[in-house]
């Protein structure tokens, strides 16, 4: 958290800085704060707070940087946001309790079945997901979202993204019970990365 505040004050100087072109109390920004760009490269929309609009995050004059950042505001999540869940997910509720047992069966398959595009943490920075179009979701962002409730991730693990025109495939062979349980290790997941 301390260094998404460093990151984040840092994206905002720079846009303090750039709005200031022209003025004539405007100060360039100091000779030390070049080297820190690539400190601010970090600052993704993956770090933001889920309601931040992405032009808080990046300044519009990197958009080299831009374009590397990982989307957490992912056509399934612009979907629920007009639409909400479909009925036959919108009353469910996480049968499989969370425990060291149900996150520790969840990380196993998570790892077999989701890393390669979601990465190891659910950042959607695995090297399969950087290249597909859209790009992988960063899980655990979404998961912060109010619309990112155990019943949201369930559906996008069962009905994959053909519907919405991702690359996510289904995972309907995976038992229930397993899909449930990575939704607890996403849980788990989403507390460590506060």
């Amino acid at each position: 958290m301390r260094n998404f505040m460093m990151v984040l004050l840092c994206v905002l100087a720079i846009g303090v800085f750039a709005g200031c072109k022209g003025k004539e109390d405007a100060k360039p920004a100091p000779a030390a704060s070049a080297p820190a760009a690539p400190a601010a490269a970090p600052a993704t929309p993956a770090q933001a707070p889920a309601t931040a609009p992405a032009a808080t995050v990046a300044p519009k004059a990197d958009a080299k940087a831009a374009t590397a950042f990982i989307s957490y505001d992912s056509a399934r999540l612009k979907h629920v946001r007009a639409n909400g869940l479909p009925a036959k997910y919108a009353g469910m509720s996480n049968p499989v309790p969370s425990s060291e047992a149900s996150v520790s069966k969840g990380s196993n398959i998570f790892k077999q079945q989701c890393v390669l595009c979601h990465g190891v943490t659910g950042r959607g920075d695995g090297p399969g997901g950087k290249s597909l179009k859209p790009p992988a979701t960063d899980l655990i962002s979404v998961a912060r979202t109010k619309e990112g409730t155990d019943a949201y991730l369930f559906w996008a693990m069962t009905e994959g993204g053909s519907a919405l025109k991702t690359s996510m495939p289904t995972f309907k062979h995976i038992p229930e019970e397993g899909r449930w349980m990575v939704v607890n290790f996403l849980r788990s997941e989403v507390s460590k990365a506060k």
